[in-house]
């Protein structure tokens, strides 16, 4: 006919539906595309062309329903490819031998094992390596913050300060798998010695006695508040420059300021599955004055329930190209411009969540993304309307900052430009953060093991593996 000959339509379908399949399935012994690279692009911009291009040919062909239907098809498979590539993998030895080294790791370490995510922070000589990090958490659920670590200068010497992290449900299932690898050989080592680390979170309890028997480590509960409290201490005696800082609401740049001249007393709200709320009088003074269950935990569980993100990062991404405005009902929905002027409160402030999808029209008439957008919006004013509330109730002259911390806010610009907005509607003082917010519990628990030991930190301390 007319059209080119579907050999040829067909070839470049398959060439457009391969580019995109990891290199692995491909070629296993090198990173290449296809056995054909004139006609495999590795640019995003080349492989859109081509597509572009096989569109085209399909629109010319005579027998454009049987290319739409071989095109459909390989969509699905691509689809189910991408579903099967967001199962978390599962831990093997190697996640074991990680955790196992830094039983006999010459430092101070401190944990922080919560609902969500296990942390720690290690300390040791700066001119020691660290190379444990990549393995921690199982593999690629395991993050080495080589951008949060710093150094610090003690007695004319210095030490390194590191962060690493990973999923708590991979951190616990590399101890429940101990046994098993090392019944299979799979571990040719020594069960190493006992050692003493301080771990503040609900882990610290519950998995007491894996850690015990997979690792030879004892976990010494650390209390939550108090791995808080001693977390902030020590960033403001021996953290960097630049931990403290604000969000411009108007432009959301953030600006680094200075710890204020008196730290105390403060209210920490502390963002993670769940948020608490802390009054801090003093170093040993605080106490939990308040919290909700609505935290990171409820914002990535209703994510998954009501949108196609799986992930936290995807949920964040999501979130960003949606406008919450579109699904909350607003004061000025309600009042007017006018209207509002005169109650007194500003108009784009939020009067309801989700209240534009209660008329009738479902979840349909919502795009994603702006739920989302919601999703987010709901839990951060959640905690800022009660981090208000606490400050009303109490007497405003005897407290100083509002800092918003934990895990939820990591890697979170979004959340933080939504409280800092909220608190700024609300007519409180500027919200402050920290760079090292989701390490908080692991650095107090750090410093915990300093003090118990004597100075902080100490030298021989630092200079040994377990004790």
């Amino acid at each position: 006919g007319t059209g080119p000959s579907i050999a040829i339509i067909l070839g470049m379908v398959c060439l457009a539906w391969l580019a995109p399949w990891p290199s692995s399935l491909l070629a296993p012994s090198k990173r290449a595309c296809c056995r054909a690279p004139a006609f495999c692009p590795k640019e995003e911009a080349a492989l859109s062309e081509l597509r572009m291009a096989v569109m085209q040919e399909v629109a010319l062909c005579r027998n454009a329903g049987l290319l739409q239907e071989v095109l459909g098809h390989m969509r699905e498979v691509s689809a189910a490819d991408a579903n099967a590539a967001r199962r978390p993998s599962v831990p093997g030895p190697g996640a074991l031998q990680g955790l196992r080294d830094l039983s006999s790791a010459r430092g101070v370490l401190g944990l922080d094992i919560g609902g969500t995510m296990a942390k720690m922070a290690f300390m040791q000589h700066a001119d020691e390596q660290w190379d444990v990090a990549e393995r921690f958490g199982a593999g690629s659920h395991g993050s080495c913050h080589t951008h949060l670590s710093f150094t610090l200068r003690v007695q004319e010497a210095e030490y390194g300060v590191h962060f690493i992290s990973g999923t708590t449900t991979l951190f616990e299932k590399v101890l429940a798998d101990g046994h098993a690898y090392d019944q299979l050989g799979s571990i040719d080592q020594q069960r190493p010695s006992r050692r003493r680390v301080i771990a503040a979170g609900g882990g610290a309890h519950r998995l007491a006695s894996l850690a015990q028997t997979a690792l030879g480590v004892d976990l010494v509960p650390l209390k939550e508040m108090e791995s808080l409290v001693r977390g902030l201490g020590f960033l403001q005696s021996c953290g960097p420059r630049g931990e403290v800082f604000e969000v411009d609401v108007a432009s959301g740049t953030e600006r680094n300021v200075a710890w204020p001249v008196s730290l105390f007393p403060c209210l920490m709200v502390n963002m993670g599955s769940g948020v608490s709320i802390l009054r801090v009088t003093s170093m040993d003074n605080f106490e939990r004055v308040g919290g909700t269950a609505c935290g990171g935990a409820t914002f990535l569980g209703l994510i998954r329930l009501l949108t196609s993100a799986r992930t936290f990062e995807e949920a964040l991404e999501l979130a960003q190209r949606g406008n919450a405005a579109c699904v909350d009902k607003l004061v000025e929905d309600i009042y007017g411009s006018d209207g509002c002027k005169h109650l007194g409160l500003p108009g784009r402030m939020t009067a309801a969540h989700f209240g534009k999808l209660a008329r009738g029209t479902g979840r349909t008439a919502a795009e994603e993304a702006d739920v989302a957008a919601a999703l987010l919006q709901m839990v951060t004013q959640a905690s800022t309307v009660l981090a208000r509330a606490f400050l009303q109730n109490s007497d405003q002259q005897q407290y100083g900052p509002v800092f918003f911390v934990g895990g939820f806010l990591a890697n979170n610009p979004m959340a933080r430009l939504s409280i800092a907005r909220s608190f700024q509607r609300l007519r409180c003082m500027p919200a402050k953060f920290l760079r090292h917010a989701d390490f908080l519990g692991a650095l107090g628990s750090m410093a915990a093991s300093c003090a118990n030991l004597g100075s902080a930190p100490p030298a021989q301390l630092l200079n040994q593996g377990p004790a």
